[in-house]
């Protein structure tokens, strides 16, 4: 992002992140609050305005910044899953409810895919990657078209999660499909596959009493809600497709990663359509990638200044 960051080897990989920025700059739940009910508050203005002023442009405009907003969402969702805890406490679990509840997914889901795609990134285990991405532009389009299913399919893996849960010989499938699994394990016992399981039983109930509300006091759930919840899913997948050089590695590597993974700045207005919360910032985050979006842009300058040659 136009920070001039020095290449991989030269910043100290052992180093913790408090080495640059001394405090703890791990995602912390008060801070994931507060930015997830910006969103909600964006995207309550932008419904009240479709309301009362209506008109195509308004709906246009108001169906966008609903988007980035569901968009922006599933980044603060993305902070925490990095967070390092041994159970979800309450606040934990009012982050899931503002930030993964309403785009049909829970930490542990996420969880269990993105430290999977960190831990093996460019390599044949790594969830996302896929050759389709080192390809020609139509085929980068058509995988970012295909975004637009991604709230029936992950609304598909909560309805499926019962199953998975009564038929232990479901539950590999279960992984495979929904949760992007490629280690080839049984994982009929795993624990956090039955940790995903029960997780999105919960969104299941959820996301019924409220869709099953709000369609039954004629809210206008298609235009206002899945329409821009199907557009967030496009601009989720262009980011996936986009923030990495799909380049097939037989193992993961510092350096490789670094070379391998694109930042992004399109400016105020861009970021906060395709890169919210500074999810733009991809190199720095796969360096470090248990510090919260919060602190990104600091530590990559903090690194940058003590990089720079003394003159």
């Amino acid at each position: 992002m136009a920070l001039n960051l020095p290449e991989a080897q030269t910043i100290p990989a052992a180093r913790s992140p408090q080495a640059f920025l001394p405090r703890d700059t791990s995602p912390q739940p008060r801070i994931l609050i507060a930015w997830a009910l910006f969103d909600w508050i964006v995207i309550g203005v932008a419904w009240t305005a479709m309301s009362l002023i209506g008109g195509p442009w308004v709906a246009i405009v108001g169906t966008v910044a609903v988007a980035s907003r569901l968009h922006a969402l599933g980044a603060i969702l993305h902070d925490a899953c990095h967070k390092r805890r041994r159970n979800k406490s309450p606040a934990w679990w009012v982050v899931e409810m503002l930030a993964g509840w309403p785009i049909g997914s829970t930490i542990e889901a996420m969880r269990y895919h993105h430290l999977r795609h960190h831990a093996a990134s460019g390599t044949p285990t790594d969830p996302y990657h896929s050759s389709v991405h080192a390809g020609t532009n139509w085929r980068r389009h058509v995988l970012t078209s295909r975004g637009a299913l991604l709230p029936f399919w992950w609304t598909l893996r909560a309805v499926v999660s019962p199953v998975a849960l009564l038929l232990p010989s479901a539950r590999t499938a279960y992984a495979r499909a929904f949760l992007q699994d490629r280690s080839g394990r049984d994982l009929r016992e795993h624990a956090a596959v039955l940790a995903c399981i029960r997780a999105d039983m919960v969104q299941l109930a959820v996301q019924t009493v409220v869709l099953g509300s709000a369609f039954a006091t004629d809210l206008p759930v298609l235009t206002f809600y899945l329409l821009p919840w199907m557009l967030a899913g496009v601009l989720n997948a262009r980011r996936v497709v986009y923030e990495h050089a799909w380049l097939a590695s037989e193992r993961r590597s510092r350096e490789q990663t670094w070379e391998t993974t694109v930042d992004h700045d399109l400016g105020h207005i861009g970021n906060a359509i395709f890169y919210p919360h500074n999810i733009g910032m991809h190199r720095i985050h796969h360096l470090y990638p248990t510090v919260s979006f919060a602190h990104l842009r600091g530590l990559a300058e903090t690194i940058r200044s003590a990089r720079r040659p003394q003159t």
